[in-house]
């Protein structure tokens, strides 16, 4: 997740997000640039929110999808790595598209 320095208000909605659908956030990551989380995300290591302005940054085989919710003023992407089968990321998933319905 963004650092909570660098990018308070996405670290901020992540989280309440996480806590109104009952997931801990006792377990995660923070990158303090871009290109970490996209590496880490290559790496099937998880997932990410990225900022738009970074789009042009994302490799192939890793997949970018607008959330379906904005993230304060900035346009906001999720990110998870092509044929990734971890649990958690398609809890997140889930997670993403209930917020969509709910907005």
């Amino acid at each position: 997740m963004p650092s909570k320095d660098l990018l308070p208000s996405i670290h901020q909605m992540i989280a309440a997000a996480f806590l109104k659908n009952h997931m801990p956030l006792d377990k995660y990551q923070t990158a303090e640039h871009f290109q970490t989380g996209i590496n880490l995300t290559k790496a099937r290591v998880g997932y990410m929110f990225l900022p738009s302005s970074a789009k042009g940054f994302v490799p192939d085989g890793v997949v970018l999808r607008t959330p379906g919710f904005s993230i304060g003023p900035l346009d906001t992407f999720a990110l998870w790595s092509r044929g990734n089968v971890d649990p958690l990321v398609h809890r997140i998933l889930t997670l993403l598209k209930e917020i969509k319905r709910e907005l």
